[in-house]
């Protein structure tokens, strides 16, 4: 499977695991200590940005926008992780926890606002009877993940073209359109 990733979806799958992991420490804060717990979190940090920074900025042509997104879903992510850390009453921590969770729900929102297009660049692996197959890679940007997709084509189009799809996002997923002029 991991093959069939294109490069920006593997650095992405790998940002995506390192950010379990994060999120995973906080469970173990009660068994590890305090020490152990901020040492692991600041490696996986570490490790995360790294990625980001050196990989993923090789393999995406707009890396500020990947950098705004991966770092603030890692800021979220030690936010999250710090609270069990932190000596303060249940009720404050609950409250803070909920304050985390809105806040990453927005900053989504509004990157969503600020940096979100309405289209996918995709490559055509096969046209016929009015349907291409066009295979997709991560697009952060247009929140596609890196799939093949058929869509309906009254125009032919060859293999091997980079083609521009229409997308059109809703809560519970996206609809992709037709193949828009290039």
């Amino acid at each position: 499977m991991l093959k069939k990733l294109g490069p920006i979806a593997k650095s992405v799958l790998k940002l995506q695991i390192l950010i379990f992991a994060i999120l995973v420490i906080c469970l173990s804060y009660p068994f590890i200590g305090k020490i152990n717990f901020f040492a692991i979190t600041a490696a996986l940090s570490a490790i995360y940005l790294f990625i980001l920074f050196f990989e993923t900025r090789k393999r995406v042509g707009n890396f500020r926008e990947y950098a705004i997104f991966f770092a603030g879903v890692l800021g979220f992510a030690i936010a999250a992780v710090s609270l069990p850390a932190i000596q303060m009453p249940a009720m404050l921590r609950f409250q803070i926890s909920i304050g985390v969770i809105i806040a990453a729900l927005v900053f989504v929102l509004a990157f969503r606002f600020l940096f979100g297009k309405k289209y996918a660049i995709g490559k055509v692996i096969m046209y016929q009877n009015e349907k291409a197959l066009v295979e997709l890679d991560f697009d952060l940007a247009s929140f596609t993940s890196a799939r093949q997709i058929l869509i309906d084509s009254n125009k032919s189009v060859p293999a091997g073209k980079k083609v521009k799809i229409g997308i059109k996002n809703s809560v519970f997923g996206a609809k992709y359109g037709p193949i828009l002029d290039n």
